[in-house]
Order: C-alpha cells, then structure tokens, then sequence
C-alpha cells in the first residue's frame, strides 16, 4: 500500500519486478481504477523503456497485489475500500 500526500495521476514501474500484480488506485475510499495483470519487465530491460501504469483519475492511494485477485474477487472502479491498520 502506498500512500500519497495528495490526490494525482500517481504512476509506478514494475522495476525489478518479478511476478505479475493488479494494481488499484483509490480516492477518498473507492477504487478508481484498475491495472490487471501488470507483467515484470524482462531481465536487463533499460529503465527508460520501463512501462509506467498511471491511472486516468487522481487517486490518493496505490495498493498492490497478487495478479488475478481482482477478478477472483469481483474488485470494480468504484467499489469502496476499508482500511485496517492492526498492531504487530
């Protein structure tokens, strides 16, 4: 989870990646977009030719996780997200 400061088209690479992610972008407590099944990069790519996901909303946060966990959960634009921070 990644958390930013303010709301923008907040982008992200998959440098040194090594498995595929879905990738979701969420304001204010929706998802307002989503990147499915973002492949790594090959070995030794240039960084300059990395792709970079950006969504097309502003979004106040990037949460990361396993490729296909979107579909197998029915995940959509728009859905709310609930955050729960618990102790260690």
């Amino acid at each position: 989870l990644m958390i930013f400061g303010r709301s923008d088209k907040h982008g992200i690479w998959m440098k040194d990646m090594k498995f595929p992610i879905d990738i979701l972008w969420i304001k204010e407590g929706a998802v307002v977009h989503i990147e499915k099944n973002a492949r790594p990069p090959a070995p030794e790519t240039p960084d300059i030719s990395l792709a970079v996901y950006q969504p097309a909303i502003d979004a106040d946060m990037i949460l990361e996780i396993a490729a296909g966990f979107a579909d197998e959960n029915g995940i959509r634009a728009g859905d709310p997200v609930q955050l729960i921070f618990t102790p260690i």
